[in-house]
């Protein structure tokens, strides 16, 4: 039988269509694989600006913009609305 797909570290094959399901699997379910999923991801994010701005705006659940701050750093804005309501 010819299956098309990946081999993990136990020799088994992981069939293509299952390749993804897989992957989350064993990031949720393993702390090592996590932190290696991360690594590789940061990596990769790094060399992709694009994806870099987006993974920030949604980290931040916001635009890169210019902002007035105070003596601290903190958005006088978010401060004023914060302080209205």
């Amino acid at each position: 039988m010819i299956v098309t797909g990946y081999t993990n570290e136990y020799g088994t094959v992981i069939p293509v269509e299952d390749a993804d399901d897989y992957i989350q699997k064993r990031i949720k379910g393993n702390e090592e694989d996590r932190e290696w999923f991360i690594d590789y991801m940061w990596d990769m994010l790094e060399n992709n600006v694009n994806e870099l701005v987006k993974l920030r705006e949604a980290f931040f659940d916001d635009v890169c913009s210019d902002k007035e701050v105070d003596e601290q750093g903190n958005d006088l804005n978010c401060i004023e609305e914060y302080i209205e309501e």
